[in-house]
């Protein structure tokens, strides 16, 4: 009698689990937690810069790629201040606070056109911003 009670027990919590999961959530997944104002921005072959917000706090930039070559890995700098800056070669990027990043492109002298990715993660979340200026 009692181990019809303990396997009667087992297949009930079985199909409880079963049924109540969420079988389209992936495990692990996050919900957007940057929220970034923008995941685009283009500029034509001159100088610009451009602000983009964030609604969601303590996400840092993970790594910065120029047309598929990585120039910024987070095991190059610490993340985790609030004010932070990298300029590489033809690029500046400020983590100018909680809610913010300044991005800003020198002149593009070639004739291709020149495309910055930009990874943000805050914990298991990952989110990009994709910069494309224009060639002469």
């Amino acid at each position: 009698m009692f181990r019809i009670s303990i396997a009667s027990l087992l297949i009930c919590f079985a199909f409880i689990f079963h049924y109540c999961t969420d079988k389209n959530e992936p495990i692990g997944k996050w919900d957007d937690c940057i929220k970034l104002s923008t995941k685009s921005i283009e500029f034509g072959a001159e100088a610009d810069s451009a602000m983009v917000t964030t609604k969601g706090d303590g996400w840092w930039i993970n790594s910065i790629t120029l047309d598929n070559e990585t120039y910024f890995s987070v095991e190059k700098i610490d993340p985790t201040p609030e004010n932070y800056t990298i300029k590489r070669g033809c690029f500046t990027i400020q983590h100018q606070n909680k809610n913010a990043l300044f991005v800003k492109m020198e002149e593009n002298e070639n004739h291709e056109e020149r495309v910055v990715t930009i990874t943000l993660q805050y914990g298991n979340f990952f989110d990009h911003l994709t910069i494309t200026q224009q060639g002469r």
